[in-house]
């Protein structure tokens, strides 16, 4: 989900498992339509191109009868207001299988740098979205880890569903996805 141009993409297609379905979530036009060129072009997934989709729209649209097993995501939570950001987590963890993981990344510092240069109301957005990401953090962080090789660095984070829940949202889950 957040696939943007397919950096993360490209590693996932290179090593998806036999029997494995990869649902790729792109709201952005051209980059959904560049994720479809990179699919079809890539070596060695002739024979999984039909596990492999494309799908150009918002994860909460996604509408599906799967639940993942993983789920990777791209999107850039501190560019999003705290509703969007809790519509979007609720939404992974629903599509998620119980014992399902989340891994999703953000920069280490952007949010130092911007709160420094923006506006109160912007500052005060940005802390509420970390809030709110410390909040999913604490109820269902399994890792975080630094890494230092990318420019900027990227904090990553990764979350795993609780084994007995049901649906985060309250009725019950019945969905799955992987990447953007």
């Amino acid at each position: 989900m957040g696939a943007g141009t397919g950096s993360v993409t490209r590693v996932l297609l290179s090593r998806i498992p036999r029997g494995s379905r990869l649902d790729i979530v792109e709201a952005n036009d051209q980059f959904a339509a560049h994720l479809r060129r990179l699919v079809r072009s890539h070596p060695n997934l002739l024979e999984k191109q039909e596990r492999v989709r494309v799908h150009n729209m918002f994860v909460e649209q996604l509408s599906t009868d799967r639940r993942y097993d993983v789920i990777v995501s791209g999107l850039p939570f501190s560019n999003l207001s705290p509703r969007q950001v809790e519509e979007i987590m609720d939404r992974y963890l629903d599509l998620l299988r119980p014992g399902g993981t989340l891994t999703y990344f953000s920069y280490c510092g952007s949010r130092w740098v911007r709160a420094f240069l923006t506006s109160r109301p912007e500052a005060r957005r940005q802390r509420e979205v970390k809030g709110l990401l410390n909040q999913y953090h604490q109820q269902y962080a399994i890792g975080c880890w630094t890494v230092w090789g990318n420019l900027p660095p990227a904090q990553v984070w990764q979350l795993r569903r609780p084994i007995d829940a049901v649906n985060v949202s309250g009725g019950s889950a019945v969905q799955p996805h992987l990447s953007r």
